[in-house]
């Protein structure tokens, strides 16, 4: 530890000062040198001087141990500084010595290891806590803090694994400073590592989506938060002909429809304010120039924080079921009445998948208003027949036979 420098003339000074209050001690000092009559003594000034100068250079000492007694306080609060630090450092930290030991690991590193106690890992050599295939990266990190002339620059290596306790599979980023003796001697090194686990099995899990995306034969989409399209499989390629970067953002919109478009933005903006997922029919064109009707539904994504991130979604050819469609629409515009299919599920939820237009002269409804949820139809049969007509589906559906009926309709303006 070096000494602290000392203005010469300030202290000569604050000397003085503290002999001129302290002159009771030249007395004390004079009988101790033998009661030496200084006053007939012809070295009397000699003497004095003499003296003087002791006191001097007996009160500079005195100031000077001082002042390393502080500096020697400063080193000790600045060491339990360091020691806070090190050890409630967020990060995984280790101390290595210029042999590649490890000397110390803070809290985090001995949870990143799996290791309760210091004594685990401290005395061990650097290279055992990390994999074989990351031993190459690691010396060389190394190598790169003892050989450079200014040792103390922050050096970095990503993605090296890791051995741990748990036998996980654990990724890091390693940041590493020497910590030097002097200016150029490195007497040792500070990593510091950056867990990337869970970042980089993101990644694998985000790449083996795609691969399957990739491989399945429908178009699948990816909106982000900004509502806009920012990934598409291959499917859309395949399908439309366009390279995907060509169709991101709105640029889906022109292989939409003209007469489907508004409808599509409509909903897409209003699942953003939801935050619900939507499933709509839309016509796409093909490659070929031909349109296709899609069956098209997506779910949203949330963060962990539960914000919305945006929406996945898929999207079916089923033009040959909606040329089907339109066929049986032409056949019930001929029938008085209206053409249905019933869904009941075990908890008594009931819907009707496809019914006909003739819906809206019978109940007053949209097909659409009864495709996921029937009540709306039952709330509107009269209340004499509406526990018949249940009881009777209900008979229907455990016997697995033939259904018929007959029941009464109140419409909503007061007809039956």
């Amino acid at each position: 530890m070096s000494q602290p420098k000392v203005n010469i003339a300030e202290l000569r000074q604050r000397a003085e000062e503290y002999l001129q209050n302290n002159r009771e001690r030249s007395a004390s000092l004079e009988a101790e040198l033998g009661g030496l009559q200084l006053d007939s003594n012809p070295n009397a000034d000699n003497v004095h001087r003499l003296l003087e100068e002791l006191h001097v250079y007996q009160a500079e000492l005195a100031i000077q141990n001082q002042h390393l007694l502080d500096a020697q306080a400063d080193v000790v609060r600045n060491l339990e500084r360091y020691r806070s630090l090190f050890e409630n450092l967020p990060l995984p930290a280790l101390l290595v010595d210029e042999h590649g030991v490890v000397s110390e690991v803070n809290q985090a590193g001995e949870q990143l290891f799996g290791f309760s106690t210091h004594s685990n890992l401290n005395h061990s050599a650097l290279s055992r806590l990390f994999h074989s295939a990351s031993q190459g990266a690691l010396h060389g990190l190394m190598r790169r803090l003892h050989t450079k002339a200014t040792p103390q620059r922050m050096h970095s290596v990503p993605r090296l694994q890791l051995r741990s306790a748990d036998n996980r599979v654990r990724w890091v980023d390693v940041f590493a400073m020497g910590l030097a003796e002097d200016e150029i001697t490195p007497s040792g090194s500070l990593l510091i590592l950056l867990d990337r686990t869970a970042e980089l099995s993101l990644e694998e899990t985000e790449q083996r989506f795609r691969a399957l995306a990739d491989s399945a034969p429908v178009i699948v989409w990816i909106t982000e938060e900004d509502q806009e399209i920012r990934w598409f499989n291959k499917g859309w390629s395949d399908f439309t002909g366009h390279g995907p970067e060509q169709d991101l953002a709105g640029g889906w919109l022109n292989a939409v429809h003209p007469d489907d478009r508004p409808r599509c933005q409509k909903q897409l903006k209003e699942a953003y304010r939801t935050g619900q997922g939507f499933s709509n029919g839309l016509r796409l064109r093909r490659r070929d120039g031909q349109y296709r009707w899609m069956f098209n539904s997506s779910q949203p994504r949330y963060s962990l924080h539960g914000e919305l991130l945006g929406f996945t979604g898929v999207c079916v050819d089923y033009s040959e079921r909606q040329e089907l469609l339109d066929r049986l629409e032409k056949i019930a515009s001929h029938v008085q009445g209206m053409i249905y299919q019933f869904q009941l599920w075990p908890d008594g939820r009931s819907a009707f998948p496809y019914v006909s237009k003739g819906i809206r002269n019978i109940y007053g409804f949209e097909p659409e208003q009864v495709c996921k949820d029937a009540s709306p139809a039952f709330a509107r049969i009269h209340p004499d027949d509406l526990e018949r007509i249940q009881d009777s589906i209900n008979r229907s559906a455990e016997a697995l036979c033939l259904w018929h009926e007959s029941w009464r309709v109140n419409l909503a303006e007061g007809r039956m």
